[in-house]
């Protein structure tokens, strides 16, 4: 889910369903954010990682993909229904061939999925990759629509749901 579904009421009620989501963690839950990125940088060593590299375009990218089980870690009393027990970072490196311009990008993701084995972390990791394929396909609504940029009055409840099959 994008960063504007990341929101305690809509994840309670996914959890609440038996459901599993994967969404986008970035400033507009500032306090989460910090706490989860002080995470990654100085306390916890990650439980999975993989590295992706891959050739095309003209420019040669590589993906660094980390989880945690962050189910210890303190968080504000508003998020224990949405039951948040996993924390996602990717470092995203692009360098064009012509130009020899690199480009580096970090982005933060949380679950409840558990990650129990390596193979639930393969699959979190495919969800985050398949999240950009949304992305692409939402590049309208984000840019011409300003999608982003929505505003509601209702704090607990997300403007918008867009979900992708893989």
């Amino acid at each position: 889910m994008d960063v504007l579904d990341f929101v305690p009421k809509t994840l309670e009620i996914i959890s609440e369903a038996k459901g599993v989501y994967l969404v986008g963690l970035k400033n507009n839950q500032p306090e989460l954010f910090d706490e989860m990125s002080r995470c990654v940088s100085k306390v916890l060593k990650p439980d999975y990682q993989y590295i992706s590299e891959k050739k095309g375009h003209g420019r040669t990218g590589m993906r660094h993909y980390k989880c945690w089980n962050i189910q210890q870690q303190y968080m504000d009393k508003r998020w224990e229904k949405a039951q948040l027990c996993t924390l996602i970072e990717v470092i995203r490196e692009r360098t064009e061939n012509k130009t020899g311009k690199f480009s580096r990008e970090i982005s933060l993701y949380m679950s409840n999925q558990k990650i129990v084995k390596e193979v639930n972390a393969a699959e979190l990791f495919r969800a985050v990759r398949g999240h950009w394929l949304s992305e692409v396909y939402n590049n309208i609504r984000d840019t011409t629509l300003a999608e982003d940029k929505l505003k509601t009055i209702f704090k607990d409840v997300s403007i918008n749901f867009v979900t992708v099959k893989f």
